[in-house]
């Protein structure tokens, strides 16, 4: 059958009756009322064109919104700009003034301050309607994102999320009041491989209108670096957090307290100084004493959170050292310890709010986390 036969063939079995689409027939098939009555009434030549029509409209997909026999939805463009909570680089200024600390200084900025970001970023929209949301990822590009997508005309809540790693998932997708970054269970873990950001906004798609939208993400976790100054020779000297969140409800910017694993923080020697940072991004802590933490010890006294210290001496003896912080972490923060360790293990830390417990010889016990 020739492609012409085939087109008059289509055009008769949408047309059945002679004056069917010459008034509002034409209307029952929304793509058909754009062809004009001249070009459905030349046969053959008329049903070779319509054909064409029809097929150009199936594969150009990504100007669906332009060809008036397809809906895909509005067409969005939708751009995302980190922007962090707090400055970090004015927290370490105010830190570290002195003209001694340069060199911690400037390697906390190397570690903190513009981090290139180029992880996947997840994109979830919730029609306010209900049913299932529509989801993208893309990918970070030095901070900043710009996809264009489209949605069904409605109301949005949109909320984005970046960061996630091995060690802090993405959970409970399905609905926006449930999705949530969840930190993996254990009793010791690393800090977080990336900094945590999010995002939300609510946004009315309207219908053949090309919008665009600017979403602001913050930070969900912090920061902080023990900087440790040795007085003496150590086998090992280990600083782990605890205390802090384990989980983030992104919609409503809660935190969840529902496990205590250590964090384990990562050593570095600064460059031209006798300084040994050891740092980790975590969770924030809560935001006020819990009562809970060691409450038979006095320096415990208003602690929301806590650093904890273990020096291993030649002898294979160790010193644990806790300290109890009573001003809370939050997000966005970057907390900055100073801490000398005595030749005997024991940390002292001139912190204002911070109180202190020491044991030397410790000997493990009744402790559930495996490393101490």
């Amino acid at each position: 059958m020739s492609i012409a036969n085939a087109a008059y063939r289509l055009l008769k079995h949408i047309s059945p009756s002679p004056g069917w689409g010459r008034d509002k027939g034409w209307g029952h098939l929304p793509f058909l009322k754009h062809i004009s009555p001249s070009l459905r009434g030349r046969g053959r030549g008329g049903a070779i064109m319509l054909l064409l029509l029809v097929s150009s409209c199936s594969y150009i997909d990504d100007h669906a919104s332009d060809c008036p026999c397809c809906d895909n939805g509005t067409a969005v463009n939708v751009d995302y700009n980190i922007r962090v909570v707090s400055n970090i680089s004015v927290q370490i200024n105010d830190q570290l003034k002195a003209e001694t600390d340069a060199e911690v200084r400037d390697y906390l900025s190397g570690r903190y301050v513009n981090p290139t970001i180029n992880s996947k970023a997840s994109l979830f929209f919730y029609p306010k309607s209900g049913g299932a949301p529509t989801s993208i990822d893309a990918q970070m590009d030095h901070n900043t994102i710009s996809v264009s997508l489209r949605l069904s005309a409605q109301q949005y809540r949109h909320i984005t999320a970046i960061g996630m790693s091995k060690t802090v998932q993405l959970k409970d997708s399905d609905a926006d009041s449930t999705l949530c970054l969840q930190q993996i269970p254990g009793d010791t873990l690393g800090g977080h491989e990336q900094p945590l950001y999010t995002g939300r906004l609510d946004m009315t798609i309207e219908n053949n209108v090309s919008q665009n939208f600017e979403v602001n993400l913050y930070r969900a976790d912090a920061d902080v670096a023990v900087l440790v100054t040795k007085k003496g020779t150590f086998k090992d000297v280990k600083v782990y957090l605890t205390d802090l969140a384990n989980g983030f409800n992104i919609n409503d910017s809660t935190y969840t307290f529902t496990s205590n694993p250590l964090i384990r923080t990562e050593a570095q020697a600064v460059p031209k100084s006798d300084v040994t940072a050891y740092t980790a991004t975590v969770f924030p802590s809560r935001d006020s004493a819990p009562g809970t933490i060691d409450p038979d010890v006095p320096a415990a006294k208003g602690a929301v959170w806590r650093v904890i210290v273990m020096a291993t001496l030649p002898d294979n003896t160790v010193t644990r050292s806790v300290l109890y912080v009573r001003k809370p972490l939050r997000a966005g923060d970057l907390r900055i310890f100073r801490l000398l360790i005595s030749t005997d293990g024991a940390a002292e830390v001139s912190a204002a709010d911070v109180g202190a417990s020491v044991t030397l010889d410790w000997k493990k016990g009744g402790e559930y986390n495996p490393e101490i």
